[in-house]
């Protein structure tokens, strides 16, 4: 009986612990503060470096999301993120900002309304046109989600580009926001006669 009950207690104590584990890092975020501009600023080397702790961090923040049953709580954190009282850098930084994005925007579907989606919105559509690729792949990501179908023209410039990889998210994040209102097969159609490289072809054909 006595081994019994300290089995329970123990593992209560991991459950505390695991919670306490999970808030800390919540509300303890990295100091990406060098990173901020390191692709101007750094070397190659160092340059993915800063990379990876960017990835890690959103790595960790869309784990925490699909992991939490209490998808209120989680949204909360991610607001506290998002208004970023403190000033952080390393939650201003675009790469993060897009991904709290992209899981604040999923606050709809769950009945809340943390924060506005015409905000969220607003934000992403100022780096669809940026000069780096990555910022760019995480605002189409981000649009995906707050996209309105007024936004399908900025994601079929992308994809008449053909640049392999971003045209394709680009053309994930439209079928995303016109599903919704039947569209994909017209604006496959329309956009299917401009298309020259044959695996995007092949994409495009199969929404149609």
């Amino acid at each position: 009986m006595k081994i019994l009950v300290w089995s329970l207690l123990f593992l209560l104590s991991l459950a505390s612990y695991a919670k306490e584990e999970a808030h800390e890092f919540l509300v303890k975020v990295p100091d990406l503060g060098s990173c901020s501009q390191y692709k101007d600023t750094l070397q190659f080397y160092e340059q993915g470096a800063c990379s990876k702790l960017i990835y890690d961090f959103n790595n960790k923040l869309n784990f925490y999301w699909g992991s939490k049953e209490n998808k209120k709580e989680s949204l909360n954190v991610f607001y506290e993120m998002w208004i970023n009282k403190n000033n952080n850098i390393t939650l201003d930084m675009p790469l993060i900002k897009l991904n709290l994005v992209y899981l604040l925007g999923q606050a709809k579907w769950f009945g809340y309304d943390e924060i506005s989606n015409a905000e969220l919105r607003e934000y992403t559509l100022r780096y669809l046109d940026s000069k780096d690729a990555e910022i760019v792949s995480s605002a189409i990501s981000a649009l995906s989600i707050v996209g309105e179908n007024q936004d399908i023209e900025f994601l079929k410039g992308i994809i008449l580009t053909e640049k392999k990889g971003t045209a394709e998210k680009a053309l994930s994040a439209a079928v995303m926001i016109l599903k919704h209102h039947d569209q994909v097969s017209p604006f496959m159609a329309g956009l299917f006669p401009y298309i020259k490289r044959e695996s995007l072809r092949v994409k495009i054909k199969s929404y149609m």
